[in-house]
């Protein structure tokens, strides 16, 4: 994380959490938006990168605006492999909002990573999070929800054996 966080010139004190998806209305990029709007409000410090594109874009932006998070919220477009493996890495939480999920790769990455999740309750995530213990489900797909998930995992402190947990993904 330490190595991560330094390549991207990420500050320590900045709470990480990192988004990954395409920006269509299945991966419900603007619930991300909205969650950590809420948790800004009492964590200041807290940032979402949102990695990847898609047609919900503009939508996404004009939120961003809306809520008035534009300090709290960055949009990186997409990326290669590598440049997510690093901001997987470098992350606090990974968020996971989609509406409709299999097993997420971009999880199973994380979690492999040793960076903990928070996610709603979708497709194979509660498993994938249960066998792993690598992170919080939210309780519904509110935005209020998946910030108390997001709230619930910056408290914690990093999990040193989570990567090795995570090894059979």
């Amino acid at each position: 994380r330490t190595d991560a966080r330094a390549a991207l010139a990420l500050s320590p004190d900045v709470r990480l959490v990192v988004w990954i998806g395409s920006l269509v209305p299945a991966k419900q990029p603007l619930l991300a938006v909205r969650a950590i709007s809420l948790v800004a409000e009492r964590c200041p410090d807290v940032r979402l990168v949102l990695i990847g594109d898609g047609h919900m874009l503009p939508t996404v932006r004009r939120t961003v605006r809306e809520l008035n998070c534009e300090r709290s919220v960055s949009l990186l477009g997409g990326l290669d492999s590598a440049a997510v493996a690093t901001w997987q890495a470098a992350a606090d939480v990974v968020l996971n909002t989609s509406s409709s999920e299999g097993l997420p790769f971009a999880l199973s990455e994380a979690l492999v990573s040793g960076t903990r999740v928070a996610a709603v309750p979708v497709g194979g995530i509660p498993e994938l999070l249960a066998a792993t213990s690598g992170g919080t489900l939210a309780a519904d797909s509110s935005p209020e929800a998946v910030a108390d998930a997001i709230r619930h995992e910056l408290e914690l402190a990093p999990d040193e054996d989570l990567s090795r947990r995570a090894e059979f993904l």
